[in-house]
């Protein structure tokens, strides 16, 4: 085994001992690295930067930030919702399957878990978009409104004993 490939297999099973998975590892040789800041300023004005030795979640409207957070970790899309200790943690599940399980079926099945699992674990939760109404709801044609997916994901976090702290742009117990 060469020298290089010596320390790629080092840093990849240093990695899958860090909780990466195997979809991960390949997306990792696919893009090169695994990001532990962002050149993306959030909307909130977040400079996100993950913090050794623990998962950095981060929440926030797909629309005005995350589908942008998304993309410069490399929109990798992925089903394995378990820690990324050193990096961050972000809901990004193949489209095919919100197609398929329609919104409910997708807060159930992926979302809610995701964040459980990030609130179990006491993940550091960034916030991406400030959690103002107009965010949290939207209106249907008969003018019900309705709790967006960003919307849940802070009733879930309140429900959970957090709260929203403007000068850290995080929901902290």
């Amino acid at each position: 085994m060469s020298k290089e490939d010596a320390a790629k297999y080092t840093q990849w099973q240093d990695l899958k001992a860090m909780g990466f998975s195997a979809e991960e590892l390949y997306n990792l040789e696919k893009f090169g690295s695994i990001k532990t800041s962002l050149d993306y300023t959030t909307t909130s004005g977040l400079k996100l930067i993950a913090t050794d030795g623990k998962t950095t979640t981060i929440v926030g409207n797909y629309n005005n930030d995350m589908k942008y957070i998304v993309d410069e970790l490399g929109n990798i899309k992925s089903t394995d919702l378990g820690a990324k200790n050193g990096g961050f943690n972000v809901l990004n599940i193949p489209d095919d399957e919100w197609a398929r399980l329609g919104a409910d079926g997708f807060w159930e099945k992926y979302n809610a878990p995701w964040l459980q699992e990030a609130v179990d674990r006491g993940d550091i939760i960034k916030v991406a978009t400030v959690p103002s109404d107009s965010v949290k709801y939207w209106y249907d044609v008969d003018g019900v409104q309705h709790l967006t997916g960003y919307g849940k994901e802070i009733k879930m976090l309140e429900a959970a004993g957090y709260s929203y702290d403007a000068a850290t742009q995080s929901f902290i117990k």
